[in-house]
């Protein structure tokens, strides 16, 4: 089995210096969300993997999820401040 492709995920705060950002993933049904960037073609994880001698690809979701079973951001921590720019 092999994954390609990208997850596109929300990292927050943005326009702030921080040693500390939220990264966050979602999917629901197994696709991802968002799909694209904006003004972008779709860009997607996709799975495959061999059934008898059929090659099979499915598109597949990345979600972070906590203890709690809901979706968690995973923390990023820096040695320094960064300031990441919102577009």
């Amino acid at each position: 089995m092999t994954i390609e492709g990208s997850a596109i995920g929300l990292i927050r705060p943005v326009d702030v210096m921080r040693e500390l950002f939220k990264l966050s993933y979602l999917a629901t049904g197994g696709k991802q969300v968002p799909e694209k960037f904006e003004g972008e073609p779709k860009d997607t994880l996709t799975q495959k993997w061999l059934s008898g001698v059929e090659l099979v690809s499915e598109q597949v979701g990345l979600t972070i999820i906590g203890v709690e079973e809901k979706p968690k951001p995973l923390m990023i921590e820096n040695e320094e401040p960064l300031e990441i720019k919102a577009k």
